[in-house]
């Protein structure tokens, strides 16, 4: 599901946070050790729009008596139509798995649910603005 350039995009996402936490993370010499999980959600968005048309309308002069001649307001017929429109989108949930990499427990989890992009250009900035996110709920905060 998650191609080889969005792989190196989270790697490098992953190094720079916790580079930011004065910790190593490296796949092979590390401190952590992280494990990664995607669950992918199919979901369907309905959307419908009503547009009303009539109701009201104004009446013409008509003749109402001797020398009476006026104009009003009445109800008339009026009609409606709606539409629908469906689209279908996937939603990720994305899971990080943090452990000691001597001990090799687990040291924190985290998880970040998001409406996943197939556009690769709009994966370059937000692959690494999504880990920055979910990196905010990491018990560390980076060194300033």
């Amino acid at each position: 599901m998650i191609n080889d350039l969005d792989k190196e995009r989270l790697h490098k996402a992953f190094t720079e946070e916790f580079a930011a936490r004065g910790m190593t993370y490296d796949q092979d010499n590390g401190e952590l050790v992280l494990t990664l999980f995607l669950v992918v959600d199919k979901k369907t968005s309905t959307t419908a729009y009503t547009n009303y048309n009539g109701g009201m309308g104004y009446g013409g002069y008509g003749m109402g008596g001797v020398g009476y001649r006026g104009a009003g307001w009445g109800w008339g017929m009026g009609s409606s139509t709606t539409s629908y429109q469906e689209n279908d989108y996937e939603v990720g949930t994305f899971v990080i798995d943090a452990y000691d990499a001597t001990s090799k427990k687990l040291i924190w989890q985290g998880t970040l649910v998001k409406t996943l992009n197939s556009n690769a250009s709009k994966n370059e900035k937000g692959i690494p603005k999504s880990v920055s996110k979910l990196m905010k709920k990491y018990p560390v905060k980076p060194n300033k």
